[in-house]
């Protein structure tokens, strides 16, 4: 997959929570973080996919720094990684865990316009 950088929004991911399982790239099962007026959402590793492939953008902050989030594929999977990594997602793997009362969803992003 080719990431277009035609970003309608710029969101920053403050959390993930790792996949559980066996299959190698398949590291992340859920990203986060806060909307602009505090609260919290959430959205599947799918769902995060699906957004980008929409225009939306994500990013983690490492030093002050934007790093973008993207969307990958290898061995006919999709998964996220940042910018930086590439290969495998160590950025995002160093965020802490998503606290599990987090909103889940694209409308949680959407109703913060």
């Amino acid at each position: 997959m080719q990431y277009k950088s035609k970003a309608t929004r710029n969101i920053e991911i403050s959390y993930v929570t790792k996949a559980e399982g066996s299959y190698p790239d398949k590291c992340i099962a859920f990203i986060g973080g806060k909307r602009p007026d505090g609260k919290p959402w959430k959205l599947s590793e799918e769902q995060a996919i699906l957004s980008l492939q929409k225009g939306i953008s994500f990013f983690i902050r490492k030093n002050k720094s934007e790093i973008p989030v993207i969307a990958i594929t290898r061995n006919k999977q999709q998964f996220l990684t940042t910018a930086l990594d590439r290969e495998r997602p160590d950025h995002l793997l160093c965020l802490p865990d998503c606290p599990e009362d987090k909103d889940s969803g694209l409308s949680a992003l959407q109703s913060s316009k």
